[in-house]
């Protein structure tokens, strides 16, 4: 009926990308770090308001706890279609054509916001043919106060409209829902002889997939991604050396240290790829000498068609690790908790220099002293000898 207007709310997912009408990487379902801003998106379409004096829309978009919206995100469009790229048009004012209210919205996420307009017929571009659609674009962060794994992070909008053309009345659309998914990252260190026995004390570092930038971690949960030490951006990060890690995250929280348990670890990852570095082993252990890969893959409905019920949005959960050149170690994670779990073993043990090495250097250079020092000391007992038979 063209009558009645129609709402429909995407997601950005970076992963995904389609040609499908509604722009090239929104969806119904995404994943994301916490600490990212997550791009939004509401699509109302424009009905026949020729039998109308004044036609008032009114979008609601609510966000669940752990979404926070940032308001100055907010842009308003009439476009023609459904995925075209909003930058090629002129927004419209707040405050002029559109009023922008907010509800219980605060650092913490949550709350809602309503974008309205008392008259769409007066609203810019709406006449000109072929202005199909109110579009409205917005970031929200991800939050610390976001579920991890299922029941994920729901987002929803409704429309209410003129549904009276001779009189006041407004009708309203059924919700649309999208949701946003982030995971968590469970470590246990281990004797690499008895893997029974936990090991604390163990200090780690994780990288992003380009090894490029750090987790900045509090409370167990991921903060941001941040640059590396001053020094070391180019590409030269196994070389920090341990005391530069140290003094970096006494202002920047980058060292996980595993409990007597062996237990480390971070929440709000996104799915993909990570390496984590040991920078200092249990005593009595070796340090490890590779960074170790991590795969993370979430199997997720992540098309436009999603049911609004959270489990069949995330079905799987599985977790890859593979130490250097290693054979790839397989895990299966938990879509209830949206934990995948990994093991990290340690030897004990004194370890050969690698060749080519500084402790091979150091090995040569020992080795020739003690072989002159021998050759002194030969020469100097020949002389004594030779000395006492005189």
């Amino acid at each position: 009926d063209s009558d009645i207007p129609t709402v429909e709310k995407k997601v950005s997912e970076e992963d995904y990308r389609r040609e499908d009408g509604y722009g090239t990487t929104y969806n119904d379902v995404a994943d994301w770090d916490i600490g990212d801003s997550v791009p939004f998106k509401l699509i109302g379409s424009i009905p026949d308001m020729s039998a109308y004096d004044t036609y008032e829309y009114i979008f609601t978009d609510t966000l669940s706890n752990g979404l926070t919206l940032q308001p100055n995100t907010i842009k308003v469009y009439i476009a023609r279609e459904k995925n075209d790229e909003v930058n090629n048009y002129t927004p419209l004012t707040q405050g002029v054509h559109y009023t922008l209210n907010t509800q219980n919205i605060g650092e913490n996420g949550g709350g809602s916001f309503t974008i309205s307009f008392a008259d769409l017929k007066t609203a810019p571009y709406v006449n000109e043919e072929g202005r199909n659609y109110v579009i409205v674009t917005y970031d929200a962060t991800l939050n610390a106060n976001a579920e991890i794994g299922l029941p994920g992070n729901p987002n929803s909008v409704d429309l209410q409209f003129s549904n009276n053309p001779n009189g006041d009345g407004l009708g309203r659309t059924t919700e649309d829902k999208v949701i946003v998914f982030t995971y968590e990252l469970d470590g246990t260190k281990v004797d690499g002889a008895n893997i029974d026995t936990k090991l604390g004390d163990a200090e780690f570092v994780l990288f992003n997939g380009g090894h490029t930038r750090v987790a900045h971690i509090e409370n167990g949960k991921l903060v941001e991604w941040v640059n590396l030490p001053g020094g070391y951006n180019n590409g030269n990060y196994e070389e920090i050396p341990y005391e530069v890690w140290e003094a970096f995250n006494a202002t920047t929280n980058v060292i996980m240290t595993s409990t007597a348990e062996g237990v480390f670890g971070v929440s709000g990852l996104d799915d993909g790829t990570y390496y984590l570095m040991e920078i200092e082993a249990p005593n009595g252990y070796n340090l490890l000498d590779h960074v170790l890969r991590i795969d993370i893959a979430a199997t997720t409905t992540n098309g436009q068609t999603w049911d609004g019920i959270p489990a069949n949005a995330l079905t799987a959960l599985e977790v890859q690790t593979q130490l250097g050149e290693d054979e790839p170690v397989d895990g299966v994670g938990n879509v209830e908790t949206g934990e995948v779990g990994i093991q990290v073993t340690n030897n004990q043990g004194a370890t050969l220099p690698e060749t080519g090495g500084m402790g091979t250097t150091l090995f040569y250079v020992i080795g020739g002293l003690l072989v002159v020092g021998a050759g002194i000391l030969l020469v100097v007992r020949f002389r004594m000898r030779a000395g006492n038979k005189e």
